[in-house]
């Protein structure tokens, strides 16, 4: 599970430029405008500049997610779980 967010942010450390710059920045405005969108529609206020931060939990979400590839214990609830090959 990676997010567009998390992919333009790749795309923008491995072949910097303008070009990827701008397709950046418009995923996180449209990342940010989109959060905004919907607590306005939901909650009937916004959450003002700090919709601009909302699209770090992205990154956060897609970090995790990548360091799961490599690791073979979990911590759930505080409880340390380790992941074994399943059947087959």
């Amino acid at each position: 599970m990676c997010t567009r967010f998390a992919l333009a942010a790749l795309a923008l450390a491995v072949m910097p430029g303008s070009w990827t710059a701008l397709g950046f920045a418009s995923i996180w405005l449209a990342r940010s405008g989109l959060h905004e969108l919907a607590a306005r529609a939901l909650r009937g206020r916004g959450y003002g500049l700090r919709a601009l931060a909302a699209p770090l939990g992205d990154l956060l979400l897609a970090a995790a997610w990548f360091a799961g590839l490599f690791r073979s214990e979990i911590e759930w609830r505080a409880i340390g779980l380790a992941v074994h090959e399943g059947p087959g």
